[in-house]
């Protein structure tokens, strides 16, 4: 969403991560997360490291959409100063995704701290490793991860698809 929207404007990307949510997760909760996370996805795509500053911002620019809900957003700030579990709910899991990957200096380092939570951990490795991608790219995953990687005869031609299409002008 992030890298084929990234000339949206901060409404239309909060409308459609909302909108992508709803397909699996549809509380406003989990649509407050999603759209959180792309808009800080599509801030580290176009350069932003300040890790400290993205998180504020993005919420800031969250906050300004008509769409947004309000309430949940601030859940799931409120929820920040919490014990991470890795657990699964959409709150817990947004902020050990956010620890793991701001507190790593690597892809792996990242990836580790995310599975070390335990739990949910296949679903916060996930969030974590997205966000780790875009900071660190392919070349920061270890290698031995991806020969052992399954599917990637598969996901190679996809991803190279994407990155295609996120190239080319948006209609």
């Amino acid at each position: 969403m992030a890298l084929v929207g990234r000339d949206l404007s901060d409404a239309e990307l909060v409308a459609r991560a909302q909108i992508a949510s709803r397909v699996t997760h549809g509380h406003p909760r989990a649509q407050v997360a999603c759209a959180l996370y792309v808009l800080i996805a599509r801030d580290l795509l176009r350069g932003v490291t300040d890790t400290a500053a993205i998180l504020g911002a993005c919420a800031a620019r969250y906050r300004s959409v008509p769409e947004a809900h309000p309430e949940a957003l601030e859940e799931l700030i409120a929820r920040s100063s919490k014990v991470r579990y890795g657990a699964g709910y959409v709150l817990d899991t947004f902020w050990s995704a956010w620890e793991a990957f701001t507190g790593a200096a690597s892809y792996r380092e990242a990836v580790i701290a995310a599975v070390k939570y335990g739990h949910d951990a296949d679903t916060t490795a996930c969030i974590t490793g997205g966000l780790a991608g875009i900071r660190w790219g392919i070349g920061g995953v270890p290698k031995e991860w991806l020969v052992q990687m399954r599917g990637r005869e598969i996901a190679e031609p996809l991803v190279r698809r994407l990155v295609d299409l996120a190239n080319e002008p948006m209609p």
